[in-house]
């Protein structure tokens, strides 16, 4: 057989391989390649993010909302939006910061906005009520003009706690009746993955309201926080804001040294509280954003900030929720 006539066989025996090869691989990569698609979407994590106390300053309260409007991961890529936003308390005038909120999100799908009222925003109190809440979807309050209800949004219970009104009593404070009704939202979230409460006044004030706060309450206080840490499997962490100052401890013991008005205990399979500190309001010079992120039953936080009056933020923290 000559060399011309060698070469063609080869070419032919190659070409009929691949052809072969090709019917195989094909539907298979087309498969991978797929599963490689899809995979992500099911299994994709996703994040709400807390702020507090924006009132009377819109500079660093539009920076904030920019942020999470426009944030990018460190390799270059948009992380997406919020599922929604907690803006825990303090965020007169309402109606006006509520607006700036909408006009900075709008022409994007989201991000919704969760309400907690605080001891600045009595006077708005109809309008968190009867605007507000329906325009985000959020019902079953407690009671009328009661800003306590409970949302669920994807594996995530959010239970917000009005301090004030219906399950709230001097000034701050969470009665009996709003324990309660807080341990049956625990109760009835069975399906939720993990469930976080949202108060404005801290149970453990720091640097500022210390004592004048929930610790202000100190056996309903305990009481409360008795209950949540029973729910562990569930609760965990307690979201507020008030004292301007952003701060995080984890607390098991509500009795020991997180009671002292100035330790930041971390206590093993405690419930956390974050303090949001301030967007637009702070008393430690920075702007405060904290970003929780879900992922099945994983939860993760980050604590992100920049120098008031910046828009330069940056990832201070990250904790690890679900860590004993």
């Amino acid at each position: 057989m000559s060399m011309t006539r060698n070469g063609a066989a080869i070419c032919r025996a190659e070409s009929e391989l691949w052809f072969r090869f090709r019917k195989f691989i094909l539907p298979v990569t087309l498969v991978l390649g797929l599963a490689a698609f899809v995979a992500p979407v099911l299994g994709q994590s996703w994040s709400f993010a807390l702020i507090g106390d924006p009132r009377s300053g819109a500079r660093d309260y539009t920076a904030a909302l920019k942020y999470l409007r426009d944030a990018r991961i460190p390799a270059g890529q948009w992380q997406g939006l919020p599922e929604f936003v907690v803006v825990a308390g303090d965020f007169d005038p309402v109606d006006t910061n509520y607006a700036l909120f909408r006009g900075i999100f709008s022409g994007t799908p989201g991000p919704r906005f969760m309400p907690v009222i605080g001891n600045h925003d009595a006077s708005y109190r109809k309008f968190i009520c009867d605007t507000i809440m329906p325009k985000e979807g959020i019902r079953d309050p407690f009671g009328k003009s009661t800003v306590s209800y409970y949302v669920d949004v994807h594996n995530v219970r959010l239970i917000v706690v009005d301090q004030y009104q219906g399950t709230g009593f001097k000034d701050g404070c969470v009665n009996d009746a709003g324990i309660r009704w807080i341990e049956q939202a625990i109760a009835s979230g069975a399906h939720a993955d993990h469930i976080f409460i949202t108060l404005h006044e801290p149970a453990f004030c720091r640097v500022r309201h210390v004592g004048d706060g929930f610790d202000a309450c100190p056996d309903e206080r305990n009481r409360f926080w008795d209950m949540i840490v029973q729910h562990g499997d569930k609760v965990r962490a307690v979201f507020a804001g008030h004292t301007h100052n952003y701060s995080v401890m984890r607390v098991r013991d509500p009795r020991g040294p997180a009671s002292d008005g100035k330790s930041y205990p971390f206590e093993s399979e405690g419930i956390y509280q974050f303090d949001a500190g301030a967007a637009g309001n702070s008393d430690d010079g920075m702007i405060t954003v904290i970003t929780f992120v879900i992922d099945g039953r994983a939860a993760m936080a980050q604590v992100v900030q920049s120098k008031n009056g910046r828009a330069k933020f940056s990832v201070t923290r990250s904790i690890d929720l679900m860590a004993k």
